[in-house]
């Protein structure tokens, strides 16, 4: 005897799915009728030799023939049960479904929690480092605090001032040169006297002519003056660093004359070399030119020929020259 448990037979009398699956022969379905009476339906064989019993089923559903319990070898399988709602998705209830192959499951998720627990303690207790950093050094207290901020800022609120500071003492471009040499001025201002002294240098020695002992005229007046008697010459003061000249002009005197200059601004001294008079100079009417140098600046010259404390002066007319 075939024999179906009541949710399968119940699907087979709503969806008209109730055929064998293979060829089988013919037989007899137990199912008990609203009365209790056990009804044994026959099959009905297609072309195809599957057993079907929608037909056969269908005759019974009356009100005295509805099975109220299937019979599966001769054992009662309990109430029947009835289907309504096919062919429309079925709400399913289970224990356990099986999962697919690394679907995620409490014990992945215990896995991934203990992960990220061991993510934070690493980072909470620092991360050894092997560059030239150490570990201790990263690890530090000392690196994150309020204070160190603190000092950061005020060493960068430093920084920012003496970098105003110098980028004043620069000066900016273009800035006007600076009145004197020593005068209080940025940095650029006295780069730019220094190039006007370098500038009028270049002036000055383009002056001179370095071939022989030719120079340009140092812009200094000459002056001349005429003895006839013991007395001192006119004054004359040259430019420092470079020769200047004394001529005794033709005449028919007879001296002896010595050059002096003022070095302190009130006494008149003998120029001397290693302790004696250079320049003396005895004239005796035929002429006389020599080349003195000075070195510092501001210092006068003159002819004493007898007038003061050097020299005599015998007779005659002597005309003298001083010039540069």
């Amino acid at each position: 005897m075939k024999t179906l448990n009541s949710g399968l037979l119940a699907a087979a009398l709503t969806l008209g799915l109730l055929s064998g699956a293979s060829a089988q022969t013919a037989g007899t379905l137990a199912v008990k009728n609203a009365a209790g009476t056990t009804v044994n339906l026959a099959c009905e064989l297609d072309s195809a030799s599957s057993c079907h019993y929608r037909d056969v089923m269908e005759g019974l559903l009356s009100t005295t023939q509805v099975p109220t319990a299937l019979t599966i070898d001769g054992t009662d399988q309990g109430a029947w049960t009835h289907i309504t709602n096919f062919p429309t998705t079925q709400a399913i209830s289970a224990t356990s479904l099986p999962l697919p192959t690394g679907a995620a499951s409490a014990a992945n998720q215990a896995t991934a929690i203990a992960d990220l627990a061991s993510i934070e303690t690493t980072l909470t207790g620092g991360i050894a480092v092997t560059g030239p950093l150490t570990n201790a050094q990263l690890t530090s207290a000392a690196l994150a605090t309020a204070a160190n901020q603190t000092s950061s800022i005020a060493q960068e609120t430093t920084t920012a001032t003496n970098t105003a500071t110098v980028a004043t003492d620069l000066g900016a471009l273009g800035s006007t040169a600076c009145s004197t040499d020593t005068g209080s001025c940025n940095l650029n201002q006295l780069l730019q006297r220094l190039a006007q002294d370098i500038t009028s240098v270049k002036t000055q020695l383009s002056a001179v002519t370095l071939a022989g002992t030719a120079y340009a005229s140092a812009g200094v007046t000459t002056v001349t003056s005429s003895l006839t008697a013991a007395g001192v010459s006119s004054s004359f003061t040259p430019a420092a660093g470079r020769p200047f000249h004394v001529i005794f002009l033709s005449g028919t005197g007879s001296a002896t004359c010595q050059l002096e200059r003022q070095l302190d601004g009130t006494h008149w001294t003998q120029y001397t070399v290693n302790g004696s008079p250079f320049y003396t100079i005895a004239y005796t009417g035929a002429d006389v030119s020599e080349d003195v140098v000075e070195s510092q600046t501001s210092v006068p010259y003159r002819m004493d020929c007898g007038g003061a404390s050097h020299g005599s002066f015998t007779s005659g007319t002597i005309a003298m020259e001083f010039t540069q």
